[in-house]
């Protein structure tokens, strides 16, 4: 009656081998027995012990829910969505395919470490942002670099500098990619538009466009009335 108590086949190894267990000590505890109670309790005993091991299907149907539910594809761009659905469908046949617990629980943890090696959406638009963050400070810097600090006074060097910080603090605080060009493209449009406050000087000694105008027109002046002077001597 025992041994024909369900069947080791409806069992993963470890249950299979639980139920031989119990079906041993029952048998210990018939041969035992002296009265037909003590043999009812013995064979009550044994099935008690059996009806408690979950079957097969149940811990295969468990599983693949579980699995089913770790992570989700809306967390991924296609490609990678792709990938965990295949990681999926190949732990499932295994799981399936399993005759012990053992097996299923390797399958489950390497199928989980799979899906987790995958970058999720948010992940690679974050590492994206970042290099392009990257690209956009280096760009700054250049045109940071870039500037001739001699043709400007101690003010308007200091609205560079301030021009320079504001753009680096957006750039580190952009959320998108529009927000990074934008903040790049307002560093160079600004940094366009500071006065030349202190025009370089030339061999002429004069400063800014209108003065080297002037400047060119009085040593105009002075060099023909030199020529003048020669031809008179």
């Amino acid at each position: 009656e025992m041994e024909a108590y369900k069947a080791d086949v409806i069992y993963l190894a470890e249950q299979a081998q639980a139920r031989a267990d119990a079906i041993f000590a029952g048998k210990e505890g018939v041969a035992m027995a002296t009265t037909l109670e003590e043999i009812a309790a013995a064979v009550s005993g044994a099935k008690a012990t059996i009806d408690v091991l979950i079957v097969k299907e149940t811990v295969v149907t468990t599983t693949i829910a579980d699995i089913d539910a770790y992570k989700a594809d809306v967390e991924y761009l296609v490609q990678e969505a792709s990938e965990r659905t295949a990681i999926i469908a190949n732990a499932k046949t295994a799981i399936e395919n399993a005759t012990s617990q053992a097996e299923i629980d390797e399958t489950v943890a390497n199928a989980k470490a799979a899906i987790d090696a995958l970058k999720t959406k948010e992940e690679i638009e974050t590492g994206v942002l970042a290099s392009q963050k990257a690209a956009a400070d280096e760009k700054v810097n250049g045109l940071k670099r870039a500037v001739d600090f001699d043709l400007y006074d101690e003010e308007a060097i200091e609205e560079i500098n301030t021009l320079y910080a504001t753009v680096k603090a957006a750039i580190d605080n952009a959320a998108t990619e529009e927000e990074i060009n934008n903040a790049v493209e307002t560093f160079e449009s600004a940094l366009a538009a500071v006065p030349h406050k202190k025009a370089q000087k030339g061999k002429s000694g004069c400063s800014s466009i209108v003065e080297s105008l002037s400047c060119g027109f009085v040593l105009l002046g002075m060099a023909v009335a030199v020529l003048v002077k020669k031809k008179e001597n």
